[in-house]
């Protein structure tokens, strides 16, 4: 990339010139981000299918399996023949998204495209279980002849791999049974001792999800953020300001305490499953609800209410087939975010990893917190913070604190980091910095800017580094401890809904897009029939903006009325929960 800057070209981009980047900088970022995003969605893709056929086969096999056929396995040892299709349809993937997404045709993306990416998508599982199939035909029919040949030692050969296979996919289960059966007492050990300290973790948990949500809706009710392709309606008052007061406190810390507990649960997770079974059980979980929704309700569902209820006034498209894009991910970048962290720690931490280190003290957690922010700060000096890039949304703002959560989450389930922070962290500290965290978020985003200042960080290039490692830093870090103690100290105990938020919140967080889409269009209409918006250029603006938290209320209300029994109802499908 070059260094040289041309100062006749602005730019939405803020490197380390006053000026921004040139066309051609802008250029290859485009080209570059498009690619990155293009390879992890075919990749999340490639090892879903890949881990959803060795699924089918395996239950398959179970079926087939009789008591007395252990005469059946005695096939020879080789790599599944599936790994050669998923490959190849990583690549096929990843072209056409790449193409589309780099618009490299004059009248859109080819209608082609859009039929063979969900066939593709989803029958991919298929084709490579006829590939195993064709191929264990002709293994078998080709060693079939030659079995006399076989001697003893290369039997025992086999067989032991056989098993090897066997016991790293089921005997660990087995043995994580067997002791349960045999002495009740580490039974009720292992169930009862871990019960107070998980309680505030999923309530925590439960909290985030229900904030996600909110946090959504006030940047589409007026916040001034499009997402989703869904209309925003303008205004400019208190009421605005104060919806991105809001935005703008959990956008610092809420997805990274996310990545904190994901990160908590996979020591014992790893050691007690091994690293196939715990590959294959997080893939599954994290990768079929992602694919399904980025290829199949993403562009059917979301798009298509989109489309009924806003095309006339906002998107304009002739058909909905000229609005039907090839991927739509929603806010499946968080799961598949997790799968590359799971896939990481499967093969970097690996079993029993266990790293000495004390829980920091609160001023520790402090200097933390700098290092943290100086570096994020340091990174959108280089790169566009508030773009995806491998999948990952705003990968500049959050993707250097999200990798330290998530393994500061296993290495504090490692070191007890939990019941140090409950039991010899001073509270006082810990709730004053929270509290001047909120305060530097209304400094930096509210009073900054009406001060006359709303384009400092672009006129000054050092402020955006000190605002940043402010920002993603002590600010992040003091809002999440806060949390985390509150929740640690008033809401540790199980409640009578508990159970009903405990399941259903993944299915929440991952159908929020399609219902917030229909909960806006409803509140639109509202504001139609009141006469209280206005449509110009394709864009909403209020008549009268006092009613933005009014709206906000009755959107909020609507959506997570609507989003709770529906999810709970989704994962009561039978074999949903195996999932979601």
């Amino acid at each position: 990339m070059s260094n040289e800057t041309d100062t006749s070209t602005t730019s939405m981009y803020h490197l380390m010139y006053a000026k921004g980047w040139n066309e051609a900088q802008t250029s290859n970022y485009e080209t570059q981000n498009a690619s990155s995003n293009a390879f992890s969605m075919a990749f999340i893709v490639a090892v879903t299918q890949y881990v959803v056929t060795l699924w089918v086969l395996d239950v398959w096999q179970r079926k087939q399996r009789k008591p007395d056929s252990s005469t059946n396995t005695t096939s020879s040892p080789r790599p599944p023949p599936h790994w050669v299709t998923s490959t190849l349809l990583f690549w096929i993937v990843y072209t056409l998204l790449l193409n589309d997404t780099l618009y490299n045709f004059v009248d859109g993306t080819p209608i082609g495209y859009k039929i063979a990416m969900p066939i593709l998508v989803f029958g991919g599982v298929f084709l490579h279980l006829f590939v195993n199939w064709a191929f264990t035909k002709i293994v078998t029919t080709s060693t079939s002849t030659t079995t006399h040949t076989v001697d003893e030692n290369e039997a025992d050969d086999n067989g032991m791999d056989i098993g090897t296979i066997v016991s790293d996919q089921h005997v660990l289960q087995v043995d994580e049974d067997a002791p349960l059966a045999i002495s009740p007492a580490p039974q009720a050990n292992n169930i009862l001792q871990p019960k107070p300290k998980l309680h505030y973790i999923n309530n925590i948990k439960i909290f985030l999800t229900n904030l996600v949500i909110l946090h959504h809706i006030a940047m589409l009710v007026g916040g001034g953020t499009t997402i989703w392709g869904v209309p925003v309606i303008y205004t400019d008052n208190w009421g605005s300001k104060a919806l991105n007061l809001f935005i703008t406190t959990n956008a610092s810390y809420f997805m990274q305490l996310f990545f904190f507990f994901s990160g908590y649960f996979v020591p014992k997770s790893f050691d007690k499953k091994g690293s196939v079974v715990f590959l294959q059980e997080r893939i599954k979980r994290l990768g079929i609800p992602s694919v399904v929704y980025s290829f199949l309700i993403g562009p059917y569902v979301q798009i298509g209410f989109g489309y009924l209820f806003f095309n006339k006034q906002y998107w304009l498209a002739d058909k909905f087939v000229s609005a039907l894009p090839l991927v739509m991910t929603g806010v499946t970048w968080f799961p598949q975010t997790l799968i590359v962290f799971n896939l990481i720690y499967a093969f970097a931490c690996k079993k029993n990893w266990s790293p000495t280190m004390k829980c920091p003290t609160v001023f520790g957690f402090f200097l933390l917190s700098l290092m943290i922010g100086t570096v994020t700060g340091i990174i959108n000096l280089f790169l566009p913070g508030d773009r995806s890039f491998f999948g990952a949304s705003v990968f500049g703002f959050d993707y250097f604190s999200s990798i330290l959560f998530f393994f500061g989450g296993a290495i504090a389930q490692r070191n007890n980091w939990m019941d140090d922070i409950k039991e010899k962290r001073s509270r006082m500290a810990i709730y004053s910095w929270m509290i001047l965290a909120f305060l530097f978020v209304i400094w930096n985003f509210v009073l900054f800017p009406l001060l006359g200042f709303p384009t400092a960080y672009t006129d000054y290039p050092s402020l955006h580094v000190i605002g940043f490692a402010v920002y993603i830093g002590p600010v992040q870090m003091g809002l999440s401890l806060g949390v985390v103690v509150f929740f640690m100290d008033y809401v540790n105990r199980s409640y009578w809904c508990t159970q009903f938020f405990s399941v259903s919140m993944y299915t929440a967080y991952i159908i929020q897009p399609a219902v917030i889409t229909f909960t806006q269009w409803i509140w639109i209409l509202v504001l139609q029939a009141t006469n209280n918006v206005t449509i110009a250029s394709q864009a909403f603006y209020y008549n009268n903006g006092n009613l933005i938290l009014p709206g906000f209320i009755f959107e909020s209300m609507l959506t997570l009325i609507l989003i709770w029994p529906l999810s709970y109802g989704i994962r009561s499908i039978p074999g949903f929960s195996k999932v979601l």
